[in-house]
């Protein structure tokens, strides 16, 4: 694994909380539900959609990513949840 990858499933998916800062990927699944699952579609958070991590910020929490034209920052436990696919 090189540095700075994420430690992606047999699978091949990974968690966005598990990306480093100007990481590529799509969204393959969101996993939580309620609420906080239905704000992150609402955000354009849907399967296929194309994600970049821009930052974490200096305590690591929360993290900003490019969803489109987009900037949205989560939380590193929203980010959990959502299972990506790398470029």
């Amino acid at each position: 694994m090189a540095r700075g990858e994420a430690p992606c499933g047999r699978d091949g998916f990974c968690s966005l909380n598990d990306l480093v800062p100007g990481t590529h990927c799509r969204v393959a699944r969101l996993k939580g539900c309620g609420a906080i699952r239905q704000r992150l579609l609402d955000l354009g958070l849907v399967n296929g959609a194309e994600v970049t991590v821009i930052r974490a910020a200096p305590l690591n929490d929360p993290i900003a990513i490019r969803v489109g034209n987009a900037v949205l920052t989560v939380r590193r436990a929203e980010a959990a949840t959502i299972e990506v696919e790398r470029d």
